[in-house]
């Protein structure tokens, strides 16, 4: 994982090369993702392989991870996250 923040603020996962995720993996990918936002951050998914992005598919787990496949567009997301964060006054 790339950490684009603090050290649980924010997290990349980057799928560049082709990857194989077996029903372990999944656990380990929503473990992190547990540990992250436990911590008040955001892990969010990059470049997905077809056979990972249909693997969330079928799981249903691509509702619970936002999925991308441009680096500048999901770092951007995070600090769109942080500005939506902030509250308004009045």
């Amino acid at each position: 994982m790339r950490p684009t923040g603090s050290r649980f603020g924010q997290a990349l996962r980057h799928y560049r090369r082709r990857v194989v995720i077996d029903s372990a993996g999944l656990g380990e990918l929503v473990g992190g993702l547990t540990r992250v936002v436990s911590h008040g951050g955001q892990l969010k998914l990059l470049n997905l392989t077809a056979r990972v992005s249909d693997l969330l598919q079928i799981t249903k787990l691509v509702t619970v991870f936002e999925v991308f496949d441009d680096e500048a567009e999901a770092i951007e997301s995070f600090a769109m996250d942080a500005q939506a964060a902030i509250p308004t006054a009045g």
